[in-house]
């Protein structure tokens, strides 16, 4: 067992993004009775590196929005994308301004204002981006009022 995880370890040191290798290293550890406090260290590496990544889950959702943001028939895709963007890393405001504007191209003003008043609300004051919101949202005021809403 000893020479195993000797070489286990080398492996390790070689690749640390094997997940098998750390989950091998912690099943050897058990298999030679060691302390879980020794054990649960390569359980952790494990795990960890299983979950996934909200800010980069986040980032790829921004990406394939963005493809589906230039063509017409595929906005909702798109959305649909900013939104989970946004779910999964609400520090990620700008999917915010995206989804109003796409919202916009829709004619989707209710949505719209609803998007841009969320930016509003934790938006840095000043910014180009909370400018963009202000007006968006005048903007979709001003057709609800003239659509009767």
């Amino acid at each position: 067992i000893y020479r195993a995880e000797k070489e286990l370890i080398e492996a390790w040191q070689i690749d640390s993004s094997d997940v098998s290798v750390a989950y091998s290293i912690a099943a050897l550890k058990d298999e030679a009775s060691r302390s879980f406090d020794e054990i649960k260290p390569w359980l952790d590496r494990a795990w960890n590196m299983l979950q996934p990544d909200p800010v980069m889950l986040s980032r790829l959702h921004q990406q394939y929005a963005k493809g589906f943001s230039s063509d017409p028939k595929t906005i909702d895709k798109a959305i649909n994308h900013y939104r989970e963007a946004y779910r999964l890393n609400p520090k990620s405001i700008s999917a915010l301004l995206y989804m109003a504007s796409l919202y916009e191209t829709k004619k989707d003003y209710k949505k719209a204002l609803e998007c841009y008043e969320k930016y509003l609300r934790v938006g840095r004051p000043g910014s180009g981006g909370y400018e963009f919101a202000r007006n968006g949202a005048d903007k979709a005021r001003q057709e609800l009022f003239m659509d009767g809403e």
